[in-house]
């Protein structure tokens, strides 16, 4: 976080010596400062993120109705990212209600990274777009990254209904359902390292922290 952080401050800074705007980096510094330390913690795997409510975002209803008023959408970002996508349809208080728009806060930006997948390994390799940083050499394999160069925003402020009467009931049809997310492996790159540890309860108990298996493994 602040390698990017000041990553980002160093272009802003040269942005202003050559008299251009850089109100958007501001917003994307402030955004990156203000995430909570817990969230990036569990989703950098410090953490165990089952343990806690993180990366939480909300399906926001537009329309301004009683049935509306009173609900709470909200979903892990990963599950957010299929059942919210713009053009998905959700149900909620018997009517189906569509995504529309990406949700933008105020003085704040998305985040945006360049990724390559790796043709050799499949690893998955980014960058934070605003550094404009190399995506030349697979972390994992280390061969040339030929594959195409893509970009995506991670949607942390969530989304937003039309502010229009929803078009149906539940009754009706089966709303559509997007499946607009995929898994790649982003782990770090590190050689094998062997560990030598005592086989007494201090050992034990150290290796089973590490590992950090889940609790119905010892029961």
């Amino acid at each position: 976080m602040r390698s990017d952080v000041a990553g980002l401050e160093e272009i802003r800074l040269e942005n202003v010596e050559k008299g251009l705007s850089s109100d958007y980096l501001i917003r994307l510094i402030r955004t990156i400062k203000n995430k909570q330390i817990i969230n990036y913690l569990s989703s950098s795997n410090i953490l165990p993120k089952y343990g806690f409510p993180v990366d939480v975002v909300e399906f926001k209803i537009m329309y301004p109705s009683d049935e509306a008023k009173h609900l709470q959408l909200d979903r892990d970002l990963a599950i957010a990212i299929s059942e919210y996508a713009p053009g998905s349809q959700i149900v909620a208080a018997g009517n189906v209600w569509e995504s529309r728009y990406i949700k933008k806060v105020p003085k704040h930006e998305w985040r945006m990274y360049d990724y390559i997948i790796c043709e050799n390994c499949h690893r998955y390799n980014r960058v934070l777009s605003e550094l404009k940083e190399d995506l030349t050499e697979c972390e994992s394999c280390h061969q040339i990254l030929s594959g195409r160069r893509r970009r995506f925003i991670i949607p942390e402020f969530g989304f937003l209904s039309e502010n229009k009467k929803p078009p149906r009931s539940v009754r009706e049809k089966r709303p559509k359902k997007t499946y607009s997310s995929r898994a790649y492996y982003s782990g770090e790159s590190v050689p094998e390292k062997k560990l030598a540890l005592p086989l007494d309860g201090g050992g034990i108990r150290y290796w089973r922290n590490l590992l950090q298996w889940p609790p119905w493994y010892y029961k």
